[in-house]
């Protein structure tokens, strides 16, 4: 019997609030009952344990003010967090995968983003020279927001709220949007038009005019345009990581009209999903104040790091650091610095680290002046700054290359995944004709310290993340690591939605060696106190969520500290750590003796910290052992972490049994545990040759020629019936398409007997 699978459901409403006291009901599928029962006054319910399957879900609200959801759910794998948002009668909402995500919608603005030199203040002179008012919202937040200032605020991009005048709105000024848009674009701007999408206090989304569109396998480019021209849109391209997807659009301005094309999409069974292309603001995981450093590298020693490095040089001198065939892509909304030179250094294959580092937002090669601020420079060097060159800092996986690429933001789910698949060696499809070509080396592992607060993923996305994990490195799976978000005491499943994915990995932190204690926190701890809690090495950091998707934690600062009355706040970092940041910047002489390169800071840490070293980790173990497949890596990892905090009594943060053998092996505070680098280098080695390579196999994808003579009897059936069906026409395709897929020796997508 397979093991019954732990879950929760949270609902909240199209204002980003919890809904307390709704009702769940599950129906399972042999049509048996489950009251899961009410949420509590944080939207959650406790949680659950159901055996797998495919099960209805009904949330209902009892006040009577939101109207009741019902859909599908698959309970299957870890545990997970089912997220419900439930609107009010007759208010707008767009799709995110298996969500409807309700908001406002504002009739009065619409919204520019604009990206290239001097976009902000083009942006404003050219808006104001109109007599119209505009205001510049933050293009990447912090997290959490600091008494002292926000995330850096990069030159080169312009995210803009247009207030039209009081006579005007946005169904009659398309003329207004495209004029505006094509003044900003003679100016060698890149520019996108949105509508406002309003979910209370959260940051603000965009809705674009454009929809990813998947139809079924089969479906071809006639029936792509047939079916888009019933709702007044075009295919754009194809989306080389969704199966058969395609991006549309519908020409001109955005209007909130395209979301009931998008609904009708979706009621075309030749439509496996549709759902709009809405942008979203990134969120860094990490605040960097404007304020030979081994010995700084306090968290190395405390995960064995060093260990695993003497474990490699064992197996081979030049596999020390890790090996220079893998490769780590750091993505992140300020870029990686082309320049640093421990991001930049020769490893034992006489080859430089540094691969290449790519500006999304302006579409061109990185550079130093595009640079949004150090944060992702950082995150780079923690995962993999080169070492034994007589300089700087050491990261995770120091003999690892590396891809930097800065993701534009805000951004839609259809440019991050375009970004993503590229950096694992993919064409995505894209037409802007300053699309880059896939890297030399292509990504092994990518690293995410950042998220979007509350935003459903969407299903590109997750189309994206399970190509990555089923297509990438040959077959085996990227390793795809995101931060859990400095949210305090709270649960991310809902919040951070990248990270609670079942195909990537969500990363926690711990508290580091040596901290400041007692210390003072701007959030409170889980008894809701800020003064005076105690700090002790492995314990969770008080700034680091929890949650039923949490895996792993790693160290990092202690917390963020609280501002003086009567202004209070957050104040900074306690105990932070020490990084790589932009060349000449920093407060650090990494190579003493002189001359001096002021190239290094200590005011990094957060998840942000945490997520590059567990992708460092990533890296060494497929170093020890290449054919691993990402779920392998995640295991090991998993199996290996140091149950720390283990006398932990809070019901939380407690650690349980969730598989039933009499083992309490998970914490919704820890995941599986703080990494310890070396016994998962150990583990990976052990393992031998666990991960399916696609090659033919006759027995893989079993009896080819069997299936090829059945279906091509089935086929001839239904012939006749074909000539009459556009239905049956494009079941046989899809036939023929899985066919294809098995003879080729590919196992997904492909029939078995």
């Amino acid at each position: 019997m397979p093991n019954p699978v732990s879950f929760q459901v949270f609902v909240e409403d199209g204002d980003a609030q919890p809904v307390p006291k709704a009702q769940i009901a599950l129906r399972g599928p042999n049509e048996t009952s489950h009251d899961i029962g009410t949420t509590d006054d944080a939207g959650r319910t406790s949680l659950v344990r159901l055996d797998p399957g495919t099960y209805q879900l009904t949330a209902s609200d009892p006040s009577g003010r939101l109207q009741p959801e019902t859909r599908a759910v698959e309970l299957v794998g870890p545990p997970v967090t089912i997220t419900v948002i439930l609107g009010e009668p007759n208010q707008p909402f767009y799709r995110a995968g298996d969500t409807k995500v309700f908001f406002r919608s504002d009739e009065k603005s619409f919204l520019l983003i604009v990206r290239g030199d001097n976009a902000p203040g083009e942006t404003e002179r050219r808006v104001r020279a109109r007599g119209l008012d505009v205001a510049l919202l933050p293009t990447v937040t912090s997290s959490p927001t600091l008494a002292e200032g926000g995330a850096e605020e990069p030159r080169d991009v312009c995210f803009a709220r247009v207030y039209l005048r009081q006579d005007e709105t946005v169904g009659g000024s398309g003329n207004l949007m495209d004029a505006l848009a094509g003044e900003l674009r003679e100016t060698n701007l890149r520019v996108i038009v949105a509508l406002p999408v309003i979910r209370g206090d959260q940051p603000m989304r965009g809705l674009t005019n454009e929809a990813v569109v998947r139809f079924l396998d089969g479906v071809g480019d006639a029936d792509v345009s047939r079916i888009g021209g019933t709702v007044g849109m075009k295919a754009l391209r194809k989306l080389t990581y969704a199966g058969n997807g395609y991006l549309m659009a519908r020409s001109g301005p955005p209007t909130y009209e395209v979301l009931a094309a998008v609904e009708s999409l979706r009621g075309d069974n030749l439509v496996q999903y549709a759902e709009s292309n809405v942008l979203v603001t990134l969120e860094l995981d990490q605040y960097a104040p404007n304020d030979v450093l081994w010995p700084n590298m306090t968290h190395l020693p405390l995960i064995d790091c060093d260990d695993a490095w003497d474990f490699l040089d064992n197996i081979s001198v030049n596999l020390r650091g890790g090996s220079p065939d893998i490769t780590i892509a750091v993505f992140d909304p300020n870029g990686v610095a082309p320049n640093h030179p421990d991001l930049t250094a020769n490893l034992t294959d006489g080859a430089s680290k540094l691969v290449t580092s790519f500006n999304f937002n302006a579409m061109a090669a990185q550079t130093v002046a595009g640079l949004g601020g150090d944060h992702g420079t950082e995150c780079a060097g923690i995962a993999t700054a080169a070492f034994d060159n007589n300089q700087g800092i050491a990261g995770v996986a120091p003999n690892c290359h590396l891809i930097g690429a800065r993701l534009p933001s805000p951004a839609t789910g259809v440019e991050m995944a375009d970004a993503f698949t590229w950096s694992a060696g993919f064409n995505p499809g894209s037409t802007d004709p300053n699309f880059p070509a896939v890297p030399a080396r292509a990504a092994d592992v990518i690293s995410n310290s950042w998220g979007s607060t509350n935003t459903a993923l969407s299903q590109a996305l997750q189309d994206c993340f399970d190509f990555l994990t089923l297509r990438g490195r040959a077959g085996r799976g990227c390793v795809v690591t995101f931060s859990t978000g400095n949210l305090g005491y709270v649960q991310f499943s809902a919040v951070r939605t990248y990270a609670a994915y079942n195909r990537t990995i969500a990363v926690g932190a711990s508290i580091n060696v040596n901290p400041t204690n007692p210390v003072n926190s701007c959030q409170a701890d889980q008894n809701g106190n800020t003064n005076n809690l105690a700090a002790v090495v492995d314990r969770r950091a008080y700034y680091s969520p929890w949650g039923p998707e949490m895996d792993i934690v790693a160290p990092s600062h202690t917390a963020y500290g609280l501002g003086p009355p009567p202004i209070g706040g957050c104040a900074g970092l306690v105990d932070p750590t020490t990084s790589s940041v932009r060349v000449g910047t920093g407060t650090l002489d990494g190579c003493a003796p002189a001359p001096a390169c002021l190239d290094y800071d200590t005011s990094f840490g957060g998840t942000s910290h945490a997520s590059p070293t567990i992708a460092g980790t990533a890296a060494l173990m497929l170093s020890a052992n290449p054919d691993l497949c990402w779920a392998d890596v995640r295991t090991a990892m998993r199996t290996t972490a140091v149950q720390i905090d283990p006398a932990q009594t809070n019901a939380v943060g407690a650690w349980t049994d969730l598989d039933g053998d009499g083992v309490n092996e998970f914490s919704q505070w820890y995941g599986y545990g703080r990494v310890d680098v070396d016994q998962a280098v150990q583990n990976a080695r052990q393992q031998g040759k666990p991960c399916y390579a696609p090659t033919f196999d006759p027995v893989g994808c079993v009896g080819c020629l069997v299936l090829t003579i059945v279906y091509t009897v089935v086929i001839a059936a239904l012939a006749i019936v074909a000539l009459f069906s556009k239905e049956v026409r494009c079941y046989i395709k899809q036939l023929g398409f899985r066919i294809r897929n098995c003879a080729a020796g590919n196992q997904d997508n492909c029939i078995r007997l």
